[in-house]
């Protein structure tokens, strides 16, 4: 008769030449389960079942790492009620591994990452998101399941980013980070975040959604975005003031005329300050252009070619002696080699004291350009725009080439007329018949 199988029984075998197993024996013991003794010294303990017919092995822990003699008793158990139910405890085992793994690998930086370096970024848009992932999000939901985030982790992340704060630029320079603006980023960011995990079967529901946009009202049926701050369409003071406080700057040349350059063409500011003397060229029609390559475009659609008036030509011209050596017209800085830095025509609007945006510089140029009787659709393909109507989308691949290139000198000279205290006459410059090419 075998002698009932104790723990103290257990601390005291003594490893053999070969290894050797001691079966579970007593009144509480589970048919299969047993010791394997290894001359090396570890005791493991295995619970032998069949299933199918076929003869299996499952381990169930060591021990010398705490696994006692009840703890594999009650394990064992569990495995053979399984088997009874038809279920393989091995391959149910190894199928849990796998779903730690794949928690594991699910985590809301990991999702993240792999979102962020998918190849569709512009750079600029790619390095402002990872800004926000890695200052307002990935702190507080980084090493989180992206299966276990609540409506509750999105909004506290949210309300934070909401709240404006001293920080520190990329140079060391104070600033205030935070506002309505960029807590609608960051939940933005969330939410693509978790369309890439509701995409890869990692969660059935993007809880982000949930959360109100920052700055709506309870009730409001959609979120209406705020505009970057510019100037008003009966503004004139403001942009004269502008106009005319830019010449005297006693800022850097290349920063003047960026300034200048973006109010001709109302460009995205990245679009501009990146900009490379290679891509200026000359179009069908003979007369310079400015081509935005479709890496740097936001949406990455296409090419985006600027027409460019007398002016804007002009002060092009006389970036040549500065910055002709250099790949930029407008080069940092620090280094030549690369772009203007991003932060660089705000700081300049600033010591004007002027309270607009670079960006702002779009919603000017396109609300009084519809006032100067232009078509509408020709102002967004000059803001690059997709139109909103899908279908007409579909079937106009018009680019209203002739009319943007007299909307942008019509632009540059109102601009002209502006900063000299004249206005066009009769306010409204009949230009509709060329709008339908």
């Amino acid at each position: 008769m075998l002698k009932a199988l104790t723990d103290r029984a257990i601390s005291t075998a003594k490893p053999g030449a070969k290894p050797r197993k001691i079966f579970d024996s007593g009144r509480d013991s589970v048919a299969g389960l047993f010791l394997l003794v290894r001359p090396a010294g570890s005791k493991l303990w295995r619970l032998r079942y069949w299933l199918n017919g076929s003869e299996r092995l499952l381990a169930l822990g060591d021990y010398n790492e705490g696994v006692t003699l009840s703890a594999a008793r009650e394990t064992a158990r569990a495995a053979k009620r399984a088997v009874a139910d038809g279920v393989d405890p091995v391959a149910q085992r190894r199928a849990g591994a796998a779903e730690r793994q794949r928690s594991m690998a699910a985590t809301f930086g990991a999702v993240a990452a792999a979102w962020l370096d998918d190849g569709k970024w512009v750079p600029a848009v790619k390095r402002q998101y990872a800004r926000y992932l890695d200052r307002d999000i990935l702190p507080a939901l980084g090493p989180m399941p992206v299966a276990d985030l609540r409506r509750s982790d999105i909004a506290a992340v949210v309300k934070r980013a909401e709240r404006q704060r001293r920080s520190k630029d990329v140079h060391g320079r104070p600033k205030v980070v935070g506002g309505t603006i960029a807590a609608r980023h960051v939940r933005t960011v969330m939410v693509s975040v978790l369309v890439e995990a509701v995409q890869r079967d990692l969660v059935d529901r993007n809880v982000a959604r949930d959360v109100p946009v920052p700055g709506t009202r309870k009730g409001d049926a959609a979120h209406r975005p705020t505009p970057f701050r510019h100037f008003g369409l009966r503004d004139d003071e403001g942009l004269r003031n502008l106009l005319t406080s830019v010449d005297s700057y006693g800022g850097e040349p290349t920063s003047i005329a960026a300034t200048k350059l973006l109010l001709f063409l109302f460009t995205r500011p990245s679009e501009l300050r990146c900009a490379r003397w290679d891509e200026l060229t000359v179009g069908a029609d003979g007369q310079p252009l400015l081509v935005i390559p479709r890496e740097r475009m936001k949406s990455r659609r296409e090419q985006h070619e600027v027409p460019l008036s007398r002016q804007a030509v002009a002060i092009i011209e006389g970036l040549r002696p500065l910055t002709g050596d250099t790949p930029y017209l407008f080069p940092n800085r620090r280094d030549r080699g690369r772009p203007m830095g991003s932060s660089t025509l705000q700081r300049v609007l600033e010591r004007l004291g002027v309270d607009v945006t670079p960006h702002g510089f779009r919603h000017t140029a396109s609300t009084r350009l519809h006032e100067l009787g232009f078509d509408s659709l020709a102002i967004e393909a000059a803001l690059a725009h997709s139109d909103s109507n899908r279908i007409r989308a579909r079937y106009n691949m018009s680019t209203f080439e002739a009319t943007r290139r007299r909307m942008m000198q019509a632009w540059a000279d109102c601009l002209d007329n502006l900063k000299a205290g004249r206005k066009p006459a009769g306010n409204v410059i009949p230009l509709r018949a060329g709008g339908a090419e």
